[in-house]
């Protein structure tokens, strides 16, 4: 019986100084000729891409933003009519030759 818990034991033992010493398989690059490129993985994007995104996003919002304010008609379907074109008779209001 001791013989079969001691070899089970050296075959753990052996089995993991077998893991330690394993070499961690690291990611293939392959050189091509513009520069290295990751195998099944995406590269890191340049700086210069995040900068113009960032831009490209601020003028986007700036636009629906500055349009939403100015050319609100446009959103709710209907432009509100000029209060300066209502005449007296609209608003109720009478002439002004009548005695109160």
């Amino acid at each position: 019986m001791l013989l079969s818990r001691g070899s089970k034991l050296l075959q753990n033992a052996v089995q993991s100084t077998l893991k330690r010493n394993t070499v961690v398989h690291k990611q293939q690059v392959r050189n091509f000729w513009h520069g290295t490129w990751n195998y099944r993985e995406p590269g890191k994007p340049i700086r210069q891409a995040y900068i113009a995104a960032e831009v490209l996003g601020g003028f986007a919002w700036w636009w629906i933003l500055w349009h939403c304010w100015h050319d609100w008609h446009h959103i709710v379907g209907f432009q509100l009519p000029e209060p300066e074109n209502w005449t007296d008779a609209e608003l109720g209001i009478p002439p002004d030759d009548v005695d109160c």
